[in-house]
């Protein structure tokens, strides 16, 4: 059995845990081939966030509805009510109870370690909070103080087990554990599911002879199906991006931030067919790169919208946000890079197909998208 932690970053990365490698770490999990260790810093770390973002998002939805009653009595669109406008505005209260419940439900489900904070923690944390130790990037760095109690953890499960495997996104977290005896680090999720190990047990887990050998040759028949892949991922554009943050110095937003709210069609749809993934049951995966035309959402400044070039402003729809700022609604292009999964019907593969009848199977298939890169062109 393997034994693995996941830093706060990678489940922030996808805080429903619904992508292609968090459904394979389950597979694994509950196939007894992985055991899966929380450090309380980060679970508490996480849920903090989640909290967060809740409430945020509700926010969101108040201001949404403050600016749709400028145009129109939301009442007469037969949607809301005042007290569903109300019940938004007090649902704020639930956000803690939500966020702990969930993602405590979740690891009770996955039979998941918690690994509480122990007194010698917090000495070995300021330990190297003086000496400005990894994962300290300097000395007495108040804002790595989590992670050094994460990283105390860590250590303890990796003495315990003799070998850790540490999925981290942090640089300086993950410097710090390549140097540690017994501890494997990835970058990502995703990276952790395609060693031999897990691949092994998936196949396992998933095993049937049909099943694999039709498994390969949907493989060979993915290059094949391109048009109908590209339908797919047009589908699936929409939910991947809205809501998605992108930052460009071309934004004139404080911060160079823009929220998408709006996706037209992808373009320039490019497969590549020499990295595909599997999550095991299967369900793979084929990277890909597109651009799209996509409406960000940001403030400007009033002063600084005014001090802007005739053509940048002509591209911009402006409504007023508040005393300082406007609201800006403007169309940029997008490149985006990611993976389309492919959550195959399994049974359906348990038959002799032959090549047509796969392709239809496979363009059955539930999909979704993953985004890894997103930029302005």
């Amino acid at each position: 059995m393997l034994h693995v932690v996941l830093d706060t970053s990678i489940y922030s990365g996808n805080p429903r845990r619904s992508s292609p490698p968090f459904r394979a770490l389950v597979r694994l999990v509950k196939g007894n081939a992985v055991q899966l260790h929380v450090p309380e810093i980060t679970k508490r770390e996480f849920t903090g966030q989640q909290r967060e973002k809740i409430e945020t998002s509700l926010k969101d939805v108040v201001a949404a509805l403050n600016k749709l009653r400028r145009i129109v009595d939301y009442d007469q669109l037969g949607i809301f009510t005042s007290e569903t406008i109300e019940a938004v505005k007090q649902a704020s209260a639930k956000a803690k109870t939500v966020a702990e419940g969930e993602f405590a439900d979740w690891l009770n489900d996955l039979k998941a370690t918690e690994s509480a904070i122990v007194i010698g923690d917090a000495q070995g944390a300021f330990n190297d909070y003086f000496d400005g130790a990894p994962p300290f990037k300097n000395i007495k760095n108040r804002d790595d103080i989590p992670d050094a109690f994460i990283w105390q953890a860590v250590k303890r499960l990796a003495a315990k087990h003799k070998e850790l495997h540490f999925v981290v996104g942090d640089n300086t977290l993950r410097a710090a554990a390549e140097d540690h005896k017994g501890i494997t680090t990835y970058a990502g999720l995703d990276e952790f599911v395609q060693i031999d190990e897990c691949q092994n047990a998936l196949k396992k887990i998933s095993a049937n002879e049909n099943r694999e050998a039709n498994r390969d040759q949907v493989l060979a028949r993915l290059p094949h199906i391109t048009a109908g892949l590209k339908k797919s991922l047009q589908s699936d554009m929409v939910n991947a991006l809205v809501g998605k943050e992108v930052e460009d110095s071309s934004i004139p937003d404080d911060n160079n931030e823009g929220r998408v709210i709006g996706v037209g069609e992808a373009d320039n749809v490019e497969f590549d067919f020499t990295q595909i993934e599997y999550y095991g049951d299967d369900d793979i995966g084929i990277s890909f790169t597109a651009s799209v035309e996509c409406t960000l959402n940001y403030a400007v400044y009033k002063a600084d919208y005014y001090g802007l070039d005739e053509d940048k402003m002509a591209q911009m729809s402006i409504d007023e946000r508040n005393r300082h700022y406007y609201d800006v609604d403007e169309e940029y292009t997008l490149t985006v890079k990611g993976v389309l999964s492919l959550k195959i019907d399994g049974e359906m593969l348990e038959a002799e197909l032959e090549d047509g009848e796969l392709d239809d199977i496979i363009l059955q298939a539930d999909t979704e998208i993953e985004l890894n890169e997103i930029e302005v062109e």
